[in-house]
């Protein structure tokens, strides 16, 4: 799940939303 959410973070046509909502995810 961790790798699934950090290789989501690498996205770069992801949200700025997106990415906090990973980023609180990962902790």
């Amino acid at each position: 799940m961790r790798a699934e959410l950090e290789r989501i973070a690498q996205e770069p046509d992801l949200s700025r939303d997106v990415r906090e909502q990973v980023s609180k995810s990962l902790g």
